[in-house]
């Protein structure tokens, strides 16, 4: 609801309408999702007030970090008591995964996540997978892995919204990004410590960037103008068929 009022916010804005309403009624319901579900003891959102149970899932905790809905020092709290508790009832759907994952990034648990990855998706490889499974748990084994919600090999093995590494790996690890709409104008910001080589594309509106990382060089280029490659401080334009290369220091 609170992305929604903050939609709406957003569309009035751009028709040239006062957004005051959506603005009122966003600050009253952040204030009480805070005041009834934000456990100080906890250090985390909680599932239920009215319950008394103060019952911590990573759910709730995900969707406040990836929506900017608490400060910085609550989005640690949560780093600390949710995202990286093993007490918390880890997920097991690589849909919600995603989720985790994503918010770990903007966290900058990158080297965290680039192990879930392996160990999660990678272990669905491991085992035959050739398409992302709708359920994962690592500790069910033999048939009992394809069934779901009781109904024995009940479960999809293709579903593509679990395929999410794709995603986290062009967003956060090659660090592309628009910083435009459309991709009019975009920036690369790579974090490729923990990779020894890779080649790979990633598709911008009207071309594609290209990264070739070798010998602790990362080579980027692109065929179209726009970029810009962000790396030791330094802002380096990223022309038409211009190579741009940064140094990489390995930590593997």
């Amino acid at each position: 609801m609170l992305q929604a009022l903050k939609a709406m916010m957003t569309a009035k804005e751009v028709i040239g309408e006062d957004p005051a309403k959506y603005q009122d009624c966003f600050t009253t319901l952040k204030a009480n999702v805070v005041k009834y579900f934000w456990n100080d003891q906890k250090g985390a959102f909680i599932d239920s007030y009215e319950s008394g149970k103060n019952h911590v899932t990573r759910h709730a905790n995900i969707l406040a970090v990836l929506f900017d809905l608490v400060d910085a020092d609550k989005q640690q709290q949560i780093l600390k008591n949710v995202l990286l508790n093993d007490q918390i009832t880890q997920l097991t759907t690589p849909y919600f995964k995603f989720f985790e994952q994503d918010a770990l990034c903007r966290l900058g648990q990158l080297p965290q996540v680039l192990a879930t990855i392996k160990d999660y998706w990678g272990a669905m490889v491991k085992k035959g997978a050739t398409t992302v499974w709708e359920e994962y748990d690592p500790q069910v084994q033999g048939k009992d892995q394809y069934a779901m919600y009781g109904d024995p090999f009940g479960k999809s093995l293709c579903h593509a919204w679990g395929a999410s590494p794709i995603y986290l790996l062009g967003r956060y690890f090659l660090g592309l990004q628009p910083t435009k709409a459309g991709y009019e104008t975009f920036e690369v910001q790579p974090h490729l410590d923990d990779f020894t080589q890779l080649d790979c594309s990633l598709p911008v509106k009207g071309g594609q960037v290209d990264f070739h990382l070798a010998d602790g060089q990362l080579t980027v280029t692109s065929t179209r103008d726009g970029g810009v490659v962000i790396a030791d401080g330094q802002r380096l334009p990223l022309k038409k068929g211009q190579a741009v290369k940064v140094d990489v220091k390995l930590t593997v």
